[in-house]
C-alpha cells in the first residue's frame, strides 16, 4: 500500500490553521485508516496524536467510529476536543 500525505486547514477561529496527516494503514476490506499527525500547529500542543477511523454500513448509511491516542506537550494543554470537533463537524451527514 502506498502511504500518502494529507494537508488541511482548520477554521479562521481554531488556534491551529494547518494540519499535516501522514495515512499510515488503509484496510479497504475491513473499512479502516490509521494516521498520525506530522507536522502543523496541533503539535504545538500534543507530542504525538494518532487516529483510527472506521466505518460500518447501517441502513441506508454508515456508523463512523473515530478514536485518537496522544501524548500533551505539556500539562498545561487541555485535550484535543478541537480535534474531536473538527473531525464530528466533518463528518456529520450533509444533506
Amino acid at each position: 500500500m502506498k502511504k500518502f500525505i494529507q494537508v488541511y486547514s482548520i477554521s479562521l477561529s481554531s488556534p491551529v490553521k494547518i494540519v499535516k496527516e501522514k495515512i499510515e494503514v488503509v484496510d479497504d476490506e475491513n473499512r479502516t485508516l490509521l494516521y498520525r499527525v506530522i507536522d502543523g500547529g496541533l503539535l504545538n500542543y500534543f507530542k504525538h496524536l494518532k487516529g483510527h477511523l472506521s466505518v460500518t454500513p447501517k441502513g441506508e448509511g454508515s456508523l463512523v467510529k473515530w478514536s485518537y491516542e496522544y501524548e500533551k506537550a505539556s500539562q498545561e494543554v487541555p485535550k484535543p476536543d478541537m480535534v474531536k470537533e473538527f473531525v464530528v463537524k466533518t463528518l456529520q451527514k450533509k444533506e
